[in-house]
């Protein structure tokens, strides 16, 4: 819940946050002899400014400095809003500085890596109540991609792989590899290699990548020669979303890949509302009797489909694998193969998600009989971080999902109280001797650590899969499944 505050010159003054401003009241002097003031306020400049890239998910506010003083009676908790992927609002609070004209939102939590996010002002009034023009400018959040990453069997490695990145740190050319080469070291220049795949992208946006499966003629990987495996090409909507992908795995007759004849495999299309919001989404695996993609007659494999509630947040996920009886799809009687409800808390986070994958004795879906496959079960602290979750595969001895004998796992996230970023992140999957989940002996399975550099990205995940020669969990001998190195430079 946002919340919002007024602060005096006194306060700011004591807190160091009073920037010296001789232009505060331009408007309302200019318009002094001319019978009042008659001029709108506007924005004079803005931290993080418009178009700003690489901004630091710690980013301790975003700050509007307007040309006059503001009427403090039309600033409320909704004067200063923040949104990431387009239509998404990022919780924070409102304050408003008075000896500075400056709108001030202070996320309550840390940004999301590699986000684009819109600030938009609305409704605010200057002190001769002149009415602002609606402000809305935007930047991105730090990409922080993974320059690396290593798995492990029995703390041996068994795979590698590498990433390149793009001038705004984007990964554009990734390359697997599964043998360390005849000099026996990992991460060296004659690692083997066995995939290549190569995103292009507008800024952020995929628009298509290429996964390569040899590396062609000349034995070289990363020439132009190397053999395609396919091609997979995304379209989007003016505001940037998503409104299909195919995927390629046949260059068509004339040999050459990224050509008018190119022939997919599949094709996936989404449905979007005035708002952007997800409703369905077809998935076609044939082009069906007329032998030409893209036209009616293309096949379907599944359908899947979003409710939301009157705040536009996703409370029912369905998924369809046949057409039903009147064979055509998105009809009353396509076929289910499961569906996920979710129940979002006071605040609007999911706090309980059940999976349904059958319709139960009554044989009618979307009734109180219907076989549950699992639940899930969070718990949020108040900032909106997640503090840990049941994930629970079975009902247990009772035969009563959601009883103290549930099976599955427990999962709990720790976070640095400074940076307020997640540290560790352990799983369990038993309650323990004393058969009480939530309590000190509970049965770890992995843990997960992740280490972070002042400007708050990532620099090194690593995820522990067994204790080691110890048997003792937490410890420097604990084997390695995975890690990861990230680029965690600003």
């Amino acid at each position: 819940m946002k919340t919002l505050c007024v602060l005096s010159c006194a306060l700011l003054a004591a807190c160091g946050q009073v920037t010296n401003n001789n232009n505060n009241n331009n408007n309302d002097q200019a318009d002094a002899g001319t019978g009042g003031d008659v001029t709108a306020p506007t924005m004079l400049s803005s931290q993080p400014g418009d178009g700003a890239g690489q901004v630091s998910v710690l980013v301790p506010a975003i700050r509007i400095v307007m040309d006059e003083a503001l009427d403090p009676a039309t600033i409320d908790d909704g004067t200063v809003t923040l949104e990431y992927s387009s239509d998404r609002p990022f919780p924070g609070t409102v304050t408003y500085e008075q000896d500075t004209n400056t709108l001030v939102y202070t996320p309550v939590r840390p940004l999301y890596w590699a986000q684009p996010y819109t600030v938009r002002v609305t409704g605010v009034s200057d002190l001769a109540g002149n009415a602002a023009a609606d402000i809305e400018f935007g930047f991105r959040s730090y990409v922080n991609a993974a320059t690396s990453s290593t798995t492990y069997e029995e703390s041996s490695v068994v795979r590698v792989v590498g990433y390149e990145l793009d001038s705004h740190g984007h990964q554009v050319d990734i390359g697997g590899y599964n043998a360390p080469g005849p000099d026996g070291h990992w991460l060296t220049s004659d690692d083997v290699q066995y995939s290549r795949t190569v995103y292009e992208r507008d800024w952020a946006d995929l628009t298509k990548n290429t996964a390569f499966g040899g590396p062609g003629l000349d034995g070289v990987w990363g020439n132009s020669d190397d053999v395609v495996s396919y091609m997979t090409r995304y379209n989007r909507n003016a505001a940037g979303f998503m409104t299909s992908y195919v995927r390629i795995n046949n260059p068509g007759p004339d040999g050459a890949w990224g050509t008018d004849d190119d022939v997919p495999d599949q094709i996936t299309v989404y449905d979007r509302d005035a708002d952007n919001a997800t409703q369905s989404v077809l998935y076609y695996n044939g082009a069906g009797p007329d032998g030409l993609w893209m036209t009616d007659d293309d096949t379907i494999s599944s359908r899947i489909a979003y409710s939301y509630d009157s705040d536009g947040r996703a409370v029912r996920f369905r998924r369809y694998g046949a057409a039903g009886a009147d064979g055509l799809w998105g009809t009353a009687d396509d076929e289910l193969s499961y569906y996920s409800d979710y129940t979002v808390d006071e605040n609007g986070y999911a706090d309980l998600h059940n999976k349904y994958d059958g319709a139960g004795p009554d044989g009618v879906w979307f009734t109180a009989d219907d076989k549950i496959q699992g639940l899930w079960d969070s718990e949020y602290l108040p900032d909106g971080r997640r503090a840990s979750y049941f994930q629970w595969t079975a009902p247990g001895a009772d035969g009563v999902w959601r009883t103290a004998d549930d099976v599955g796992y427990r999962h709990v996230s720790t976070y640095d109280p400074q940076t307020r970023l997640a540290m560790e992140f352990v799983s369990y999957d038993g309650p323990g001797p004393d058969a009480v989940w939530g309590t000190s002996d509970d049965a770890v399975y992995s843990w997960q650590s992740t280490k972070h550099d002042a400007n708050g990205n990532k620099t090194r995940f690593i995820r522990y899969d067994a204790p080691g020669a110890d048997g003792v969990w937490f410890t420097a001998d604990d084997q390695k499944q995975g890690e990861t190195i990230y680029n965690g430079s600003l």
